[in-house]
Protein backbone atom coordinates (compact mmCIF):
# COMPACT_ATOMS: atom_id res chain seq x y z
CA UNK A 1 0.00 0.00 0.00
CA UNK A 2 2.96 2.33 0.58
CA UNK A 3 3.90 1.90 -3.08
CA UNK A 4 0.36 2.85 -4.11
CA UNK A 5 0.41 5.93 -1.87
CA UNK A 6 3.69 6.96 -3.45
CA UNK A 7 2.19 6.52 -6.91
CA UNK A 8 -0.82 8.62 -5.90
CA UNK A 9 1.40 11.40 -4.58
CA UNK A 10 3.54 11.37 -7.72
CA UNK A 11 0.48 11.51 -9.98
CA UNK A 12 -1.13 14.24 -7.90
CA UNK A 13 1.97 16.44 -7.98
CA UNK A 14 2.40 15.81 -11.72
CA UNK A 15 -1.16 16.88 -12.55
CA UNK A 16 -0.85 20.03 -10.46
CA UNK A 17 2.49 20.90 -12.09
CA UNK A 18 0.98 20.53 -15.56
CA UNK A 19 -2.00 22.69 -14.58
CA UNK A 20 0.34 25.35 -13.22
CA UNK A 21 2.21 25.26 -16.51
CA UNK A 22 -1.05 25.84 -18.39
CA UNK A 23 -1.92 28.75 -16.10
CA UNK A 24 1.53 30.21 -16.78
CA UNK A 25 0.88 30.10 -20.52
CA UNK A 26 2.80 26.97 -21.46
CA UNK A 27 1.36 24.03 -23.38
CA UNK A 28 2.94 20.73 -22.39
CA UNK A 29 2.86 18.07 -25.14
CA UNK A 30 -0.60 16.58 -25.37
CA UNK A 31 0.69 13.00 -25.25
CA UNK A 32 2.60 13.72 -22.04
CA UNK A 33 -0.40 15.50 -20.52
CA UNK A 34 -2.70 12.58 -21.24
CA UNK A 35 -0.14 10.18 -19.79
CA UNK A 36 -0.26 12.13 -16.54
CA UNK A 37 -4.07 12.17 -16.61
CA UNK A 38 -4.29 8.41 -17.16
CA UNK A 39 -1.76 7.90 -14.38
CA UNK A 40 -3.98 9.95 -12.05
CA UNK A 41 -7.03 7.86 -12.93
CA UNK A 42 -5.16 4.58 -12.57
CA UNK A 43 -3.50 5.54 -9.28
CA UNK A 44 -6.82 6.62 -7.79
CA UNK A 45 -8.55 3.46 -8.94
CA UNK A 46 -5.88 1.21 -7.46
CA UNK A 47 -5.84 3.23 -4.23
CA UNK A 48 -9.58 3.11 -3.54
CA UNK A 49 -9.89 -0.56 -4.50
CA UNK A 50 -6.97 -1.63 -2.30
CA UNK A 51 -7.93 0.65 0.58
CA UNK A 52 -9.03 -1.27 3.66
CA UNK A 53 -10.60 1.66 5.54
CA UNK A 54 -14.20 0.73 6.45
CA UNK A 55 -16.82 2.69 4.53
CA UNK A 56 -18.39 4.07 7.70
CA UNK A 57 -20.86 6.41 6.04
CA UNK A 58 -21.71 3.91 3.33
CA UNK A 59 -22.67 1.44 6.05
CA UNK A 60 -24.82 4.08 7.75
CA UNK A 61 -26.72 4.70 4.51
CA UNK A 62 -27.11 0.99 3.84
CA UNK A 63 -28.35 0.36 7.39
CA UNK A 64 -30.92 3.14 7.02
CA UNK A 65 -32.22 1.51 3.86
CA UNK A 66 -32.40 -1.87 5.59
CA UNK A 67 -34.31 -0.32 8.48
CA UNK A 68 -36.91 1.07 6.07
CA UNK A 69 -37.23 -2.30 4.33
CA UNK A 70 -37.64 -3.97 7.72
CA UNK A 71 -40.28 -1.52 8.93
CA UNK A 72 -37.94 0.05 11.48
CA UNK A 73 -37.22 3.69 12.23
CA UNK A 74 -33.89 4.68 10.60
CA UNK A 75 -33.69 7.73 12.90
CA UNK A 76 -33.46 5.41 15.89
CA UNK A 77 -29.83 5.22 14.84
CA UNK A 78 -28.27 8.46 16.19
CA UNK A 79 -25.64 8.47 13.45
CA UNK A 80 -28.23 8.82 10.66
CA UNK A 81 -28.58 12.53 9.84
CA UNK A 82 -29.99 12.79 6.30
CA UNK A 83 -33.56 14.05 5.68
CA UNK A 84 -36.38 11.71 4.63
CA UNK A 85 -35.88 12.50 0.92
CA UNK A 86 -32.70 10.41 1.11
CA UNK A 87 -34.45 7.26 2.34
CA UNK A 88 -35.79 5.96 -1.02
CA UNK A 89 -32.28 6.18 -2.46
CA UNK A 90 -30.84 4.35 0.53
CA UNK A 91 -33.50 1.69 0.13
CA UNK A 92 -32.08 1.07 -3.34
CA UNK A 93 -28.64 0.74 -1.78
CA UNK A 94 -29.97 -1.81 0.71
CA UNK A 95 -31.37 -4.09 -1.99
CA UNK A 96 -27.82 -5.41 -2.38
CA UNK A 97 -25.75 -7.22 0.25
CA UNK A 98 -23.52 -4.76 2.09
CA UNK A 99 -20.23 -5.95 0.63
CA UNK A 100 -21.55 -5.84 -2.94
CA UNK A 101 -23.08 -2.42 -2.43
CA UNK A 102 -19.83 -0.96 -1.10
CA UNK A 103 -17.86 -2.27 -4.06
CA UNK A 104 -20.41 -1.08 -6.61
CA UNK A 105 -20.59 2.31 -4.90
CA UNK A 106 -16.80 2.67 -5.06
CA UNK A 107 -16.84 1.98 -8.80
CA UNK A 108 -19.83 4.26 -9.42
CA UNK A 109 -18.27 7.08 -7.38
CA UNK A 110 -14.96 6.72 -9.20
CA UNK A 111 -16.76 7.02 -12.54
CA UNK A 112 -18.69 10.02 -11.26
CA UNK A 113 -15.54 11.84 -10.17
CA UNK A 114 -14.06 11.05 -13.56
CA UNK A 115 -16.87 12.69 -15.55
CA UNK A 116 -17.80 15.61 -13.31
CA UNK A 117 -15.46 18.12 -14.99
CA UNK A 118 -16.75 17.61 -18.57
CA UNK A 119 -20.30 17.46 -17.18
CA UNK A 120 -19.75 20.84 -15.54
CA UNK A 121 -18.43 22.39 -18.74
CA UNK A 122 -21.43 21.02 -20.62
CA UNK A 123 -23.81 22.54 -18.04
CA UNK A 124 -22.14 25.94 -18.39
CA UNK A 125 -21.80 25.75 -22.17
CA UNK A 126 -24.34 28.52 -22.94
CA UNK A 127 -22.28 31.00 -20.91
CA UNK A 128 -19.02 29.67 -22.30
CA UNK A 129 -20.24 30.07 -25.87
CA UNK A 130 -21.68 33.54 -25.24
CA UNK A 131 -18.39 34.69 -23.73
CA UNK A 132 -16.13 32.86 -26.18
CA UNK A 133 -14.65 30.64 -23.47
CA UNK A 134 -13.42 27.16 -24.24
CA UNK A 135 -11.21 24.42 -22.87
CA UNK A 136 -9.34 21.96 -25.03
CA UNK A 137 -9.77 18.26 -24.41
CA UNK A 138 -6.31 18.18 -22.90
CA UNK A 139 -7.16 20.99 -20.49
CA UNK A 140 -10.37 19.23 -19.52
CA UNK A 141 -8.41 16.04 -18.98
CA UNK A 142 -5.90 17.75 -16.70
CA UNK A 143 -8.68 19.32 -14.63
CA UNK A 144 -10.48 15.99 -14.43
CA UNK A 145 -7.27 14.26 -13.37
CA UNK A 146 -6.70 16.83 -10.61
CA UNK A 147 -10.24 16.27 -9.31
CA UNK A 148 -10.14 12.46 -9.46
CA UNK A 149 -6.86 12.19 -7.57
CA UNK A 150 -7.66 14.94 -5.06
CA UNK A 151 -7.84 14.19 -1.36
CA UNK A 152 -11.50 15.23 -1.37
CA UNK A 153 -12.44 12.64 -4.00
CA UNK A 154 -10.42 9.84 -2.41
CA UNK A 155 -11.75 10.74 1.04
CA UNK A 156 -15.35 10.63 -0.16
CA UNK A 157 -14.89 7.26 -1.82
CA UNK A 158 -13.05 5.78 1.17
CA UNK A 159 -15.77 6.55 3.70
CA UNK A 160 -18.66 5.82 1.33
CA UNK A 161 -20.00 9.36 1.26
CA UNK A 162 -22.25 10.77 -1.49
CA UNK A 163 -20.90 14.24 -2.38
CA UNK A 164 -20.47 13.15 -5.99
CA UNK A 165 -24.22 12.49 -6.23
CA UNK A 166 -25.01 15.90 -4.75
CA UNK A 167 -22.51 17.69 -6.99
CA UNK A 168 -23.74 15.99 -10.16
CA UNK A 169 -27.30 16.91 -9.16
CA UNK A 170 -26.21 20.53 -8.70
CA UNK A 171 -24.60 20.52 -12.14
CA UNK A 172 -27.79 19.00 -13.55
CA UNK A 173 -29.86 21.80 -11.98
CA UNK A 174 -27.52 24.39 -13.49
CA UNK A 175 -27.80 22.72 -16.90
CA UNK A 176 -31.58 22.74 -16.71
CA UNK A 177 -31.63 26.38 -15.67
CA UNK A 178 -29.29 27.44 -18.45
CA UNK A 179 -31.48 25.64 -20.97
CA UNK A 180 -34.77 27.01 -19.63
CA UNK A 181 -36.08 23.69 -18.32
CA UNK A 182 -37.50 24.63 -14.92
CA UNK A 183 -39.14 21.26 -14.21
CA UNK A 184 -35.88 19.39 -14.73
CA UNK A 185 -34.11 21.88 -12.46
CA UNK A 186 -36.68 21.19 -9.73
CA UNK A 187 -36.08 17.45 -9.94
CA UNK A 188 -32.31 17.85 -9.61
CA UNK A 189 -32.77 20.21 -6.66
CA UNK A 190 -34.89 17.54 -4.99
CA UNK A 191 -31.99 15.11 -5.30
CA UNK A 192 -29.73 17.79 -3.82
CA UNK A 193 -32.03 17.99 -0.79
CA UNK A 194 -30.35 14.83 0.46
CA UNK A 195 -27.68 17.31 1.60
CA UNK A 196 -29.83 20.38 2.39
CA UNK A 197 -26.93 22.49 3.68
CA UNK A 198 -25.41 22.24 0.19
CA UNK A 199 -28.66 22.64 -1.68
CA UNK A 200 -30.14 25.69 0.05
CA UNK A 201 -27.68 28.35 -1.23
CA UNK A 202 -28.32 27.14 -4.80
CA UNK A 203 -31.92 28.29 -4.43
CA UNK A 204 -30.58 31.85 -4.83
CA UNK A 205 -30.16 31.01 -8.52
CA UNK A 206 -33.88 30.22 -8.75
CA UNK A 207 -35.90 33.27 -7.55
CA UNK A 208 -39.41 31.98 -6.74
CA UNK A 209 -41.17 34.72 -8.69
CA UNK A 210 -39.37 33.73 -11.87
CA UNK A 211 -38.88 30.02 -11.30
CA UNK A 212 -42.27 29.10 -9.88
CA UNK A 213 -42.28 25.87 -11.93
CA UNK A 214 -38.93 24.88 -10.46
CA UNK A 215 -40.10 25.48 -6.90
CA UNK A 216 -43.41 23.69 -7.51
CA UNK A 217 -41.62 20.69 -9.00
CA UNK A 218 -39.14 20.64 -6.13
CA UNK A 219 -41.87 20.73 -3.47
CA UNK A 220 -44.10 18.15 -5.14
CA UNK A 221 -41.29 15.72 -5.99
CA UNK A 222 -39.81 16.17 -2.51
CA UNK A 223 -43.07 15.21 -0.84
CA UNK A 224 -43.59 12.30 -3.23
CA UNK A 225 -40.08 11.01 -2.58
CA UNK A 226 -40.63 11.31 1.16
CA UNK A 227 -44.04 9.66 1.20
CA UNK A 228 -42.66 6.61 -0.57
CA UNK A 229 -41.17 5.56 2.76
CA UNK A 230 -42.78 7.87 5.38
CA UNK A 231 -46.51 7.94 6.13
CA UNK A 232 -47.84 11.51 5.70
CA UNK A 233 -49.16 11.55 9.28
CA UNK A 234 -45.68 10.57 10.57
CA UNK A 235 -43.82 13.29 8.66
CA UNK A 236 -43.62 15.84 11.48
CA UNK A 237 -42.37 13.28 14.00
CA UNK A 238 -39.83 12.00 11.47
CA UNK A 239 -38.48 15.49 10.82
CA UNK A 240 -38.24 16.17 14.57
CA UNK A 241 -36.24 12.97 15.11
CA UNK A 242 -34.00 13.93 12.22
CA UNK A 243 -33.35 17.37 13.71
CA UNK A 244 -32.70 15.84 17.12
CA UNK A 245 -30.05 13.54 15.65
CA UNK A 246 -28.42 16.53 13.95
CA UNK A 247 -28.39 18.50 17.20
CA UNK A 248 -26.97 15.57 19.15
CA UNK A 249 -24.21 15.07 16.58
CA UNK A 250 -23.08 18.66 17.19
CA UNK A 251 -22.92 18.45 20.98
CA UNK A 252 -19.53 18.81 22.71
CA UNK A 253 -17.48 15.72 22.02
CA UNK A 254 -19.81 14.41 19.28
CA UNK A 255 -18.83 13.61 15.71
CA UNK A 256 -19.77 17.03 14.31
CA UNK A 257 -18.39 19.08 17.17
CA UNK A 258 -16.06 21.74 15.78
CA UNK A 259 -14.05 22.14 18.99
CA UNK A 260 -11.01 20.39 20.43
CA UNK A 261 -13.47 18.39 22.53
CA UNK A 262 -14.78 16.67 19.43
CA UNK A 263 -13.51 14.11 17.01
CA UNK A 264 -10.71 16.38 15.75
CA UNK A 265 -8.70 15.22 18.78
CA UNK A 266 -8.15 12.00 16.85
CA UNK A 267 -6.60 13.91 13.97
CA UNK A 268 -9.72 14.86 12.01
CA UNK A 269 -9.45 18.44 10.79
CA UNK A 270 -11.62 17.93 7.73
CA UNK A 271 -14.23 20.53 8.73
CA UNK A 272 -15.06 23.30 6.30
CA UNK A 273 -17.33 25.62 8.23
CA UNK A 274 -17.39 29.18 9.47
CA UNK A 275 -18.12 28.27 13.10
CA UNK A 276 -15.14 25.90 13.00
CA UNK A 277 -12.94 28.79 11.83
CA UNK A 278 -14.44 31.17 14.42
CA UNK A 279 -13.71 28.71 17.21
CA UNK A 280 -10.08 28.49 16.15
CA UNK A 281 -9.79 32.26 16.18
CA UNK A 282 -9.91 31.89 19.93
CA UNK A 283 -13.59 32.15 20.86
CA UNK A 284 -14.76 29.46 23.27
CA UNK A 285 -18.27 30.53 24.29
CA UNK A 286 -20.57 28.43 22.10
CA UNK A 287 -23.46 30.88 22.25
CA UNK A 288 -21.18 33.69 21.11
CA UNK A 289 -19.72 31.48 18.39
CA UNK A 290 -23.24 30.69 17.16
CA UNK A 291 -24.14 34.39 17.10
CA UNK A 292 -20.97 35.36 15.22
CA UNK A 293 -21.46 32.41 12.87
CA UNK A 294 -25.03 33.44 12.09
CA UNK A 295 -24.06 37.07 11.55
CA UNK A 296 -21.13 36.06 9.34
CA UNK A 297 -23.15 33.73 7.15
CA UNK A 298 -25.99 36.23 6.76
CA UNK A 299 -23.60 39.07 5.94
CA UNK A 300 -21.63 37.01 3.45
CA UNK A 301 -24.82 35.65 1.88
CA UNK A 302 -26.33 39.13 1.48
CA UNK A 303 -23.10 40.48 -0.01
CA UNK A 304 -22.77 37.64 -2.52
CA UNK A 305 -26.48 37.68 -3.42
CA UNK A 306 -26.25 41.45 -3.99
CA UNK A 307 -23.33 40.93 -6.35
CA UNK A 308 -25.33 38.32 -8.26
CA UNK A 309 -28.62 40.18 -8.53
CA UNK A 310 -27.55 43.80 -8.99
CA UNK A 311 -27.39 45.27 -12.48
CA UNK A 312 -25.69 44.90 -14.86
CA UNK A 313 -25.92 41.17 -14.35
CA UNK A 314 -22.83 39.01 -14.13
CA UNK A 315 -22.78 35.94 -16.33
CA UNK A 316 -24.45 32.76 -15.20
CA UNK A 317 -21.27 30.69 -14.82
CA UNK A 318 -19.74 33.25 -12.46
CA UNK A 319 -22.97 33.44 -10.43
CA UNK A 320 -23.07 29.65 -10.15
CA UNK A 321 -19.40 29.65 -9.09
CA UNK A 322 -20.03 32.15 -6.33
CA UNK A 323 -23.05 30.19 -5.09
CA UNK A 324 -21.03 26.96 -5.07
CA UNK A 325 -18.49 28.63 -2.78
CA UNK A 326 -21.28 29.93 -0.54
CA UNK A 327 -22.79 26.44 -0.34
CA UNK A 328 -19.55 25.18 1.21
CA UNK A 329 -19.76 27.83 3.94
CA UNK A 330 -23.45 27.37 4.78
CA UNK A 331 -23.77 25.46 8.08
CA UNK A 332 -21.02 22.84 8.05
CA UNK A 333 -19.29 20.55 5.58
CA UNK A 334 -16.31 18.24 5.39
CA UNK A 335 -13.54 18.15 2.86
CA UNK A 336 -15.22 15.50 0.70
CA UNK A 337 -18.12 17.93 0.15
CA UNK A 338 -15.68 20.36 -1.50
CA UNK A 339 -16.16 18.49 -4.76
CA UNK A 340 -18.95 21.03 -5.44
CA UNK A 341 -16.11 23.50 -6.05
CA UNK A 342 -15.62 21.84 -9.43
CA UNK A 343 -18.12 24.44 -10.68
CA UNK A 344 -15.91 27.47 -9.91
CA UNK A 345 -12.81 25.43 -10.79
CA UNK A 346 -13.94 24.92 -14.40
CA UNK A 347 -14.98 28.56 -14.71
CA UNK A 348 -11.91 30.17 -13.14
CA UNK A 349 -9.51 27.94 -15.07
CA UNK A 350 -11.25 28.87 -18.32
CA UNK A 351 -11.13 32.56 -17.44
CA UNK A 352 -7.48 32.32 -16.38
CA UNK A 353 -6.62 31.05 -19.85
CA UNK A 354 -8.86 33.53 -21.69
CA UNK A 355 -8.42 36.84 -19.86
CA UNK A 356 -5.68 39.17 -21.02
CA UNK A 357 -5.91 41.90 -18.38
CA UNK A 358 -5.35 42.08 -14.61
CA UNK A 359 -8.19 39.65 -13.97
CA UNK A 360 -6.19 36.66 -15.13
CA UNK A 361 -4.12 36.84 -11.93
CA UNK A 362 -7.26 36.69 -9.79
CA UNK A 363 -8.60 33.74 -11.76
CA UNK A 364 -5.26 31.96 -11.51
CA UNK A 365 -5.20 32.44 -7.76
CA UNK A 366 -8.80 31.19 -7.45
CA UNK A 367 -8.00 28.11 -9.56
CA UNK A 368 -4.99 27.23 -7.44
CA UNK A 369 -6.95 27.95 -4.26
CA UNK A 370 -9.70 25.49 -5.24
CA UNK A 371 -7.17 22.82 -6.13
CA UNK A 372 -5.53 23.48 -2.77
CA UNK A 373 -8.81 23.00 -0.89
CA UNK A 374 -9.54 19.78 -2.79
CA UNK A 375 -6.06 18.45 -2.12
CA UNK A 376 -5.39 19.86 1.35
CA UNK A 377 -3.50 17.18 3.34
CA UNK A 378 -5.93 17.02 6.23
CA UNK A 379 -4.27 14.03 7.90
CA UNK A 380 -0.94 15.83 8.05
CA UNK A 381 -2.52 19.05 9.28
CA UNK A 382 -4.25 17.03 12.00
CA UNK A 383 -0.85 16.28 13.49
CA UNK A 384 -0.55 19.97 14.31
CA UNK A 385 -3.47 19.82 16.76
CA UNK A 386 -1.33 19.23 19.88
CA UNK A 387 0.91 22.12 18.84
CA UNK A 388 -2.11 24.35 18.10
CA UNK A 389 -3.35 23.78 21.64
CA UNK A 390 -0.21 25.41 23.05
CA UNK A 391 -0.08 28.93 24.41
CA UNK A 392 2.58 30.65 22.29
CA UNK A 393 2.01 33.18 19.51
CA UNK A 394 3.06 30.69 16.84
CA UNK A 395 0.68 28.12 18.33
CA UNK A 396 -2.17 30.62 18.10
CA UNK A 397 -1.32 31.44 14.47
CA UNK A 398 -1.29 27.77 13.55
CA UNK A 399 -4.68 27.27 15.19
CA UNK A 400 -6.26 30.39 13.70
CA UNK A 401 -4.86 30.10 10.17
CA UNK A 402 -3.61 26.61 9.38
CA UNK A 403 -6.30 24.38 10.93
CA UNK A 404 -9.23 26.21 9.26
CA UNK A 405 -7.19 27.16 6.16
CA UNK A 406 -9.67 25.57 3.75
CA UNK A 407 -12.52 27.69 5.11
CA UNK A 408 -10.51 30.91 4.82
CA UNK A 409 -9.52 30.05 1.23
CA UNK A 410 -13.13 29.40 0.20
CA UNK A 411 -14.26 32.72 1.71
CA UNK A 412 -11.45 34.53 -0.11
CA UNK A 413 -12.36 32.86 -3.43
CA UNK A 414 -16.06 33.74 -3.08
CA UNK A 415 -15.31 37.40 -2.33
CA UNK A 416 -12.60 37.63 -5.01
CA UNK A 417 -14.94 36.20 -7.65
CA UNK A 418 -17.71 38.61 -6.68
CA UNK A 419 -15.36 41.60 -6.91
CA UNK A 420 -13.56 40.60 -10.10
CA UNK A 421 -16.83 39.83 -11.92
CA UNK A 422 -18.23 43.17 -10.79
CA UNK A 423 -15.20 45.16 -11.92
CA UNK A 424 -14.67 43.22 -15.11
CA UNK A 425 -16.98 42.73 -18.05
CA UNK A 426 -20.59 42.00 -17.23
CA UNK A 427 -20.69 39.27 -19.86
CA UNK A 428 -24.03 37.68 -20.60
CA UNK A 429 -26.71 37.93 -17.92
CA UNK A 430 -28.00 34.88 -16.16
CA UNK A 431 -30.57 33.42 -18.56
CA UNK A 432 -34.18 33.61 -17.46
CA UNK A 433 -36.87 31.13 -18.48
CA UNK A 434 -38.66 31.89 -21.71
CA UNK A 435 -42.03 31.77 -19.97
CA UNK A 436 -42.92 33.46 -16.75
CA UNK A 437 -39.85 35.71 -16.63
CA UNK A 438 -40.16 38.66 -14.34
CA UNK A 439 -39.78 42.23 -15.66
CA UNK A 440 -36.59 42.44 -13.61
CA UNK A 441 -35.03 39.51 -15.50
CA UNK A 442 -36.32 40.72 -18.85
CA UNK A 443 -34.83 44.13 -18.29
CA UNK A 444 -31.49 42.55 -17.44
CA UNK A 445 -31.56 40.43 -20.58
CA UNK A 446 -32.58 43.25 -22.89
CA UNK A 447 -30.50 46.00 -21.31
CA UNK A 448 -27.27 44.20 -20.51
CA UNK A 449 -24.09 44.94 -22.35
CA UNK A 450 -23.02 42.66 -25.16
CA UNK A 451 -19.45 42.95 -23.96
CA UNK A 452 -17.72 39.59 -23.70
CA UNK A 453 -14.92 38.44 -21.50
CA UNK A 454 -12.98 36.57 -24.14
CA UNK A 455 -9.40 36.81 -25.21
CA UNK A 456 -9.40 40.08 -27.11
CA UNK A 457 -11.97 42.07 -25.20
CA UNK A 458 -10.78 44.60 -22.60
CA UNK A 459 -12.62 45.03 -19.35
CA UNK A 460 -14.72 48.05 -18.60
Amino acid sequence: MDLVRGLVLFAQVSVVVFLCARLAGFKPPAALSWTVVLLAYAATGVFVMMDDVPSWDGQIFWNAGRDVLGGLDPYARPEFLNPPTALPIYVLFALLPLSEFLWIWKIAALVGYGVIVPACQAALRPTFEANRLSLSRTDLGLLAGAVVISVAARFGIRVGQIPILISLAAIGALAMRARNRPVGAGIFLTIMSIKPNTMMPFLLLFPPKTYIKTWATMVVSGFLLTFVVVHPFDLCDTLLRNLQNIRNASLPGAVNDYSFEGSIQSGGVDFLALDYAIYHLGLRDRILISAVHFAGIVSLGIFLAWQIYRRPAINFASAASIIACLSMLFLYHRQYDAIILVIPLVYTFSMALAARDWRRWIYRACTLGIIGVLSEPMAQIGRLIPFAQGSGILNRLVEAIVLPLGTWVIIAIAIALAIVERRGSAGDPMPAPSDGASPHDKAATEGSSSTRVGVNVPSR
